[in-house]
């Protein structure tokens, strides 16, 4: 299992993996809050066997992925973002030759 966190087992997630601990439907139940969950699981993955020998804790937990994700997320975007606004700009552009090549207009 740990072999899957590290990257020594080889498998196709380039991203790698998270493990995360839900709340259960006993939590959910008793109304224990998200902040309560979240919590919980930092615990969770902090004192209990096998996961708080694992060295490293930035692959465990909801908060962990979170941040990761967000991180993931402004990579993307900072990449893909300059592309789409030359889509925007070409294809303005072109609109506005497509309005031009109609002439002028004569309804007033």
């Amino acid at each position: 299992m740990f072999d899957l966190l590290s990257g020594l087992k080889t498998n196709d997630f380039k991203l790698g993996y998270h493990i995360v601990k839900s709340r259960g439907q006993h939590a959910l139940n008793d109304g224990r809050s998200i902040r309560e969950g979240l919590d919980e699981e930092e615990a969770f993955f902090r004192m209990k066997e096998p996961w708080k020998a694992y060295p490293d804790k930035k692959q465990m937990g909801t908060n962990n992925l979170r941040e990761s994700l967000s991180k993931l997320q402004v990579e993307m975007m900072k990449r893909e973002v300059p592309n789409i606004l030359v889509d925007v700009d070409t294809q303005l552009i072109e609109s506005r030759k497509r309005i031009y090549d109609f002439g002028q207009d004569i309804s007033c």
